[in-house]
């Protein structure tokens, strides 16, 4: 891989946060991101399996030793010996000739789309066999345009009788094991990326903040803007990166409830506290009923406000003017209730059904009106199930949404 010299000097990391008092010994911004390149490309070499980095064309622009080996397999290179340089080349290179314009075409649409890309073909060897590969791909979006994409790719054998069925979902011959030993290498592979491209983020917010923060030789307001626009969107991408984080721990099962009793009551007025500017900008009344004799629960109290965050966003976003509604009540001694109910811009029937699924928006256009990475609600789905609750959906376009909570007073705790 591409990677700089280890014998250069590496940038020493600063513990002085940028409000103290004394003068920060942050280091450049160019060396926190020599940094966090070459931990990508030292946690690539350690990766299990094939893996590689890919610009939205589909150039392969970092890879690990493992994903070199595909291409050599197919060109009948000799281990090691040919430059990375010769054999980086697109992920397209890696399918065969009679799959190219079907890979091409999806990938198009995964750029569109700005969704998970998976992909199932023949990948051929040099020594005329084939054997079956499946490509799966993240994206990384930066103001609404794909400038990366995270992937691996896994051989797989399958049934004769299934070769119809590649591109598509595919059985695979595993083991109960090894699905799950899949599930776990991709969240871990997720967690990584999301982890370093925190990286680089930091350096930007410190500054950022360091900048307008200064006495001396202060900003002239067109340059104060600027950096208030580096600092609003670096916080919105570093939210992205938490929730990508989130959501790949909660796929794979790393994610744990630590739980400990506390008033949900409270909890709830808390985040609609939170929130309530948000909606005061956009002219939206916060309507809440709180009615439990018992307010007393026992979960995890950060995930829990997490789930309200998801939920109570979301239908602030889509609401353009009028109210939001949260009801919390006791179905039961040890079943409680949440219901957040909006008039906003709602969402088409035969849309409700894909509602909780990871990047998706009711509007999947690039110049769609409404920002976001449509992670929110997915989140939110798998926390519920979590918790070991239950969420449902109504909805009617433009007449509002309706998300309807059901969680036990008393959750067990995981991992």
């Amino acid at each position: 891989m591409n990677m700089p010299p280890s014998q250069q000097s590496q940038p020493s990391h600063s513990t002085d946060a940028p409000g103290n008092s004394h003068q920060p010994t942050a280091e450049p911004l160019e060396s926190q991101l020599y940094t966090a390149k070459l931990q990508i490309g030292q946690f690539l070499t350690i990766f299990p399996a094939a893996a590689c980095i890919a610009n939205s064309d589909g150039k392969i622009t970092d890879c690990n030793q493992k994903w070199l080996d595909l291409m050599l397999e197919q060109n009948g290179a000799s281990g090691g010996e040919i430059a990375a340089k010769q054999l980086l080349g697109s992920v397209c290179d890696l399918i065969g000739f009679s799959d190219r314009d079907r890979f091409l075409k999806h990938w198009q649409q995964a750029n569109e789309s700005k969704k998970e890309f998976n992909f199932s073909c023949q990948h051929p060897l040099v020594s005329g066999q084939t054997q079956h590969i499946h490509l799966k791909f993240v994206p990384t979006v930066e103001n609404g345009v794909v400038k990366a994409w995270i992937g691996i790719c896994q051989p797989f054998s399958i049934h004769s009788s299934d070769h119809n069925r590649l591109g598509k979902p595919v059985a695979l011959e595993e083991t109960n094991a090894q699905p799950q030993a899949k599930a776990s290498m991709e969240g871990h592979f997720l967690n990584i990326m999301s982890h370093e491209l925190r990286t680089p983020l930091n350096a930007i917010l410190g500054f950022s903040q360091l900048l307008l923060r200064q006495r001396q030789s202060s900003l002239t307001l067109t340059q104060a803007d600027m950096v208030q626009r580096i600092l609003k969107n670096a916080y919105q991408l570093l939210t992205l990166v938490d929730d990508v984080l989130c959501l790949s721990q909660l796929e794979a099962g790393y994610l744990s409830l630590k739980v400990e009793t506390f008033d949900i009551a409270q909890v709830v007025s808390a985040v609609i506290d939170e929130v309530k500017a948000q909606a005061n900008r956009q002219h939206i009344v916060l309507i809440s009923q709180l009615e439990v004799a018992n307010p007393l629960v026992v979960n995890d109290l950060s995930r829990l406000r997490q789930l309200l965050l998801k939920v109570l966003c979301n239908a602030i976003k889509f609401t353009e003017l009028g109210e939001v509604h949260i009801t919390l009540s006791e179905l039961s001694s040890d079943r409680l209730y949440l219901m957040i109910r909006d008039t906003g811009i709602g969402i088409k029937q035969e849309d409700l059904p894909l509602i909780f699924e990871r990047f998706r928006q009711v509007d999947q256009t690039i110049a769609r009106r409404y920002s976001g990475a449509g992670l929110g609600l997915a989140i939110a789905h798998r926390l519920v199930e979590l918790m070991q609750g239950s969420i449902t959906i109504t909805s009617e376009l433009q007449q509002g949404t309706t998300v309807m909570i059901e969680l036990p007073r008393q959750v067990r705790a995981s991992g």
